[in-house]
């Protein structure tokens, strides 16, 4: 990864780094939204050298992500599924088709072959896979770049070995809309948060994308442009991660509440530091989510 060096008049004693901190040789040091406590401690971290991620050369100019009204989600394309390029692992969900209260199934892409058949994983619920039927109807979605796809298909064939998947019929076309850039997922999650002061406080985010997140709290985590800390736990496929992003607060606003509760302060934060790991997790919850909710193609 490109690097660029950091000074010590950089980083700012006893608040979170809004950035990870390495040393010449690449190794992490400290992690975004650690707090360097005193001047000894920053001595000790520059004797191996101070260096940050390189900043993509529109940072300092950076805004929230808007959409241009080309990318305004509504905008329907169609498609063939070999344009669209689907990755093997991409989420999918299916849902049923013909109930009074469609039930909906996350799987994950196991491959295709063009004209014959779509290959997914079977759907698994509280641990156990689900019981699927040759002949059953779905509208099977998923994302690609910047736009949602669905189609109509039924289960073909129902495999066991080597292990649970599912042949689909392959479809002749894909029916897409444009999704915003920003792609939020509405959700409720708890957050740990190492506030613009250094003290952990918590707070509830409410809606989240791969860039960042709006999140509630009973009091102010710092002012516009201070960094924090995140800390929270997403569920994907039935396995639990832990997610720790370093962030920046981008908007602050206050949110009356009903007679006789106290005012919410929502946070607009972009996300500035999150590791490969991290990164890919919350891609795949944020498009899961993202499935979940969408209902109109």
């Amino acid at each position: 990864m490109e690097m660029e060096p950091v000074r010590k008049g950089d980083v700012q004693l006893g608040k979170p780094l809004p950035y990870s901190l390495y040393d010449d040789r690449q190794n992490l040091l400290l992690r975004a939204g650690n707090v360097v406590q005193s001047e000894h401690q920053l001595e000790e971290l520059s004797t191996k050298g101070l260096y940050r991620k390189q900043r993509p050369k529109s940072e300092s100019t950076a805004r929230p992500e808007r959409d241009s009204p080309k990318e305004e989600r509504g905008s329907e394309t169609t498609a063939t599924l070999e344009e669209v390029k689907p990755q093997i692992g991409d989420p999918l969900q299916l849902q049923t088709v013909g109930e009074q209260t469609p039930q909906r199934y996350g799987v994950r892409l196991i491959g295709f072959l063009k004209g014959r058949s779509v290959i997914v994983s079977t759907p698994i619920q509280d641990g156990k896979v689900l019981f699927m039927r040759e002949g059953q109807s779905f509208v099977v979605r998923l994302f690609s770049g910047r736009s949602a796809y669905a189609f109509p298909s039924t289960v073909w064939k129902v495999a066991n070995t080597p292990y649970p998947h599912l042949h689909l019929t392959y479809p002749a076309q894909l029916r897409g809309v444009v999704v915003r850039r920003s792609g939020r997922a509405k959700v409720n999650l708890i957050a740990a948060v190492i506030d613009a002061n250094g003290r952990p406080a918590a707070g509830a985010i409410v809606d989240i994308s791969k860039g960042g997140a709006s999140m509630s709290a009973k009091t102010a985590l710092g002012e516009k442009g201070a960094a924090l800390q995140v800390k929270f736990r997403i569920l994907l496929d039935e396995f639990e991660q832990y997610i720790t992003v370093g962030a920046v607060i981008r908007a602050v606003s206050r949110q009356a509440q009903s007679e006789g509760e106290p005012d919410v302060i929502q946070h607009g934060l972009e996300f500035v530091d999150v590791q490969p790991s991290d990164a890919l997790a919350l891609t795949a919850f944020v498009y899961q989510k993202l499935l979940e909710q969408m209902a109109d193609i």
